[in-house]
């Protein structure tokens, strides 16, 4: 049973895409790049964190509760293991 978008969704969605509608392959690509984007700026988040040890759990809470859902939309959605996160996305190995 497929769920059909309400026409505001839909033309946002179109929007976005030049006013098409995407295929699969390019809304999972947008999904993974949102991943990516949300996993690094939580691992900037808990380097440059405050040492009041609230804040932190709180931080690490998000983190692992991102950590989920970025692991199940890969599994689930993408049918691929997710990519390690690398600490310095600007380094070279």
């Amino acid at each position: 049973m497929k769920s059909k978008l309400a026409k505001k969704q839909r033309e946002k969605i179109m929007k976005q895409f030049g006013g098409r509608m995407p295929t699969k392959e390019e809304i999972f690509e947008k999904i993974k790049a949102s991943q990516e984007r949300m996993m690094q700026a939580l691992a900037g988040a808990a380097r440059t964190a405050p040492d009041d040890p609230e804040t932190r759990k709180q931080l690490l809470e998000v983190i692992e509760r991102a950590s989920k859902l970025r692991g199940k939309i890969y599994e689930q959605v993408l049918k691929e293991k997710p990519p390690k996160i690398r600490e310095n996305p600007d380094e070279s190995n």
